[in-house]
């Protein structure tokens, strides 16, 4: 008997977490891209490919180790600009690319240095930093092109499939307030607290031609398009120990980000069988209605571990090694208990701890600084077997990924003029990544009927590039 309620149990939690598949799936890429933080910073972090943990003096490495901070000579203040160019691209019989650039405040920050004056002192100095940088940009343009073997069924006959867009825009953003110190030279300890805020915008939609009218017409679908905005917090702390003049080895741990109350707007239309004299064709569709919910998100901690290898004055080479837990990954409500108990199930069952290297190295010569870098991240994300459709039309399983591993390079130069110094850098990163298109009910938006039922997702194989140019201007005082 026992055994056969515990079967029943099992299999009524296998149909739920089957039915919200497809919520699922939207929340778990939610769940990445306001984890993933791309590599944001000064030109010299981003040219050495952010491998500075170990090495500090710089506002960008405070944010990975808060130790950096104690390494500063003098007080500085920095602010870095920059051009983002992403690219993406997916292949559904035929390929589709989109190419888009922006200009950006990448970051602003200043160190304040205060000196124990003294040869006997043990504590060496104290530094306060304030930093704020663009934690991550969210910024996506995925078309799907035009296929004639797929026919959009609607309630006015059948249309050529003519695209599918998927469009986000936005960012999160992160201010760091840390305090670190230097115990005689040798031993560099500091704290942090990270405030983020993040602003996302999307939207999705099919295309339909209508051969008899010769029109495009756009079913979009009916939650969305949507805005989520919140904030959060973290708190992070660090040493960096320096056994020789030439060695240096930096350990930072990073709590997950606790985000806050994270608000959807989105527009949502009723659809319902009512006479024709009421709307002209059913089903009838009601006007666009401003609709909300709230959520509660933990994002992964983190380890750092940094090495670092000094040629006196003429350069240095960084490894830094970054274990990120994305088991400590959470959503939940603040009001209802237990309502994201299918959502955490599915991250869970889908998602892993991950590794990431970063190496970077910085050559002097004179005034003159020149650096490189490379890093490389793993996917977050275990395949999962699932049924799509394919760009003839036909069902078949894939082993879906929705965010492969990510490589990147960099390269960047500087000059210090003593009191002011500038850096550039430029930096190309690219992972691949498996695109499936939103099942559900679409809506023909601005008119009172007209709709489109999606029962199966379309797979489409995409990738991701993006060019990153920034100019650092500082000074020191």
């Amino acid at each position: 008997m026992n055994k056969s309620i515990i079967a029943i149990l099992l299999l009524i939690n296998h149909l739920i977490f089957a039915q919200n598949k497809d919520e699922n799936l939207d929340f778990i890429r939610r769940t990445f891209i306001y984890s993933d933080e791309n590599l944001e910073g000064t030109a010299r972090y981003r040219a050495m490919s952010g491998a500075m943990g170990a090495l500090g003096g710089d506002l960008s490495t405070v944010g990975l180790n808060p130790a950096g901070g104690g390494v500063f000579l003098s007080s500085s203040g920095v602010i870095t600009l920059g051009v983002t160019t992403i690219g993406n691209k997916l292949m559904f019989g035929n390929s589709r690319s989109d190419i888009q650039s922006k200009l950006n405040l990448n970051q602003k920050g200043l160190a304040l240095v205060f000196n124990n004056k003294g040869q006997d002192v043990s504590f060496k100095k104290w530094v306060i930093t304030a930093h704020y940088t663009r934690s991550a940009l969210l910024d996506s343009r995925i078309y799907f092109p035009n296929n004639e073997e797929i026919i959009l069924k609607h309630y006015g006959g059948g249309d050529c499939f003519a695209g599918y867009r998927d469009v986000s825009t936005g960012s999160t953003n992160r201010f760091n307030l840390a305090l670190s110190t230097n115990y005689r030279n040798k031993l560099y300890m500091g704290a942090g607290i990270n405030f983020y805020n993040l602003s996302h915008d999307k939207i999705v939609a099919w295309y339909a031609y209508d051969k008899q009218a010769d029109e495009i017409i756009t079913f979009s679908a009916n939650d969305r398009p949507y805005n989520e905005s919140g904030s959060g917090f973290s708190v992070n702390v660090g040493a960096i120990y320096k056994p020789t003049q030439e060695v240096s080895l930096g350990l930072a741990c990073h709590s997950p980000t606790w985000w806050s109350e994270i608000r959807n707007n989105y527009i949502f239309n009723d659809v319902q069988d009512k006479p024709v004299a009421e709307c002209g064709k059913p089903p009838c569709i009601s006007l666009d209605q401003g609709r909300y919910f709230r959520y509660n998100l933990n994002t992964p901690g983190k380890l750092v571990f940094s090495g670092a290898y000094i040629f006196g004055k003429l350069g240095v080479i960084s490894l830094d090694y970054t274990y990120k837990m994305y088991g400590s990954t959470r959503l939940n409500s603040s009001t209802i208990l237990g309502h994201y108990d299918s959502e955490n199930a599915y991250l869970k069952a889908f998602m892993r701890n991950t590794s990431q290297f970063r190496i970077g190295g910085e050559y002097r010569l004179n005034r003159w600084r020149f650096r490189t870098g490379y890093r490389y991240e793993q996917s977050p994300f275990k395949s999962q077997q699932r049924t799509v459709i394919d760009a003839s039309n036909q069902k078949k399983t894939i082993g879906y990924v929705p965010f492969g591993r990510l490589n990147g390079v960099s390269l960047g130069l500087g000059y210090n003029w003593g009191r002011f110094f500038a850096d550039l850098s430029c930096d190309y990163t690219y992972h691949s990544r498996d695109h499936l298109t939103k099942k559900g009910q679409y809506i023909k938006r601005y008119e009172r009927w007209g709709e489109v039922n999606l029962n199966g997702e379309y797979y489409g194989k995409a990738s991701r590039s993006q060019n990153n140019f920034l100019l650092t201007l500082g000074m020191y005082f």
